[in-house]
């Protein structure tokens, strides 16, 4: 369906439409978007300093100090992905139907938008250090009632030993492992110590973790990828702003044009502040 745009019908769609995308990601709310306000445009680049490690020495009396040329370190972000949606409503659908069409759809565009980019959020599993992988692709974790919340426990150990803050710490998993953890002997011992469960898919504590269920995790060969993170695992950039989602009158049809454009980014820039859990089906 090819139409020709009028450019004097374009108008700005309502940021609504904005907060219903937020609203339905489950993503991006727990990664890092600082580095967001340097980017703009489709292909902006941005260069994310980093310091260096800093070493500790032994003091002898007597001795000269050793010292160290610190150095920071860079990586880059960059607006690489764009996505797009559109679509029209004629005027006589919208006639004959007791529902905004227009509202409606542009509602439903929104919410496949925050599916796709959190889809590529949850794909930076594959990103995390190669040390803190609880599983294999081969040999995945089999979760049960009596196990989950000391694989949760193990999770946290790990990043424990990569010195990874305990502030900001979340769970990403999928709704049969919020239905083990439900059922789980182990919950009644959790709640009494100060955790709380995930109920109807909201966040919850657990082990440390702020949990919280999509149903999007990454899944490979019938092998899910769970993840546990801070944001300092994942940098996003991401622009979707009103003058980005707009309505317009197509010139060859009698109707509402809707559409709307996405541009953002995302990197790992800190492998090892993540954990994933290869678990089985």
């Amino acid at each position: 369906m090819a139409n020709a745009l009028s450019p004097s019908a374009k108008q700005a769609w309502s940021k609504f439409l904005v907060k219903n995308f937020d609203a339905a990601s489950v993503m991006v709310p727990l990664v890092n978007r600082s580095v967001e306000p340097d980017l703009a445009n489709a292909g902006d680049t941005v260069n994310v300093a980093k310091y260096g490690d800093v070493t500790i020495y032994n003091y002898v009396i007597g001795t000269d100090n050793t010292v160290q040329d610190v150095a920071m370190t860079g990586d880059t972000l960059t607006l690489d992905q764009q996505k797009y949606y559109q679509f029209v409503i004629d005027k006589i659908e919208q006639a004959i139907s007791h529902l905004d069409l227009v509202a409606g759809f542009s509602k439903r565009a929104m919410t496949a938008m925050s599916h796709t980019i959190d889809d590529r959020l949850l794909s930076h599993y594959a990103d995390v250090d190669s040390g803190n992988i609880i599983g294999t692709d081969v040999s995945p974790i089999t979760l049960t009632e009596t196990n989950v919340y000391d694989y949760f426990l193990q999770a946290g150990q790990m990043l424990d030993e990569d010195n990874i803050p305990a502030e900001g710490r979340v769970a990403v998993i999928d709704p049969a492992t919020k239905r083990l953890i439900l059922k789980s002997p182990d919950f009644v011992k959790a709640t009494e110590t100060g955790d709380t469960a995930v109920r109807k898919a909201t966040l919850g504590e657990m082990a440390g973790f702020k949990v919280v269920v999509s149903n999007r995790i990454a899944t490979v060969s019938s092998v899910k990828n769970l993840m546990f993170f801070t944001p300092d695992l994942i940098s996003l950039a991401m622009r979707i702003s009103p003058d980005k989602v707009e309505t317009y009158v197509p010139e060859k049809q009698f109707g509402t044009g809707i559409k709307g454009l996405a541009l953002y980014g995302s990197a790992v820039f800190n492998p090892t502040a993540g954990v994933v859990l290869k678990k089985g089906a």
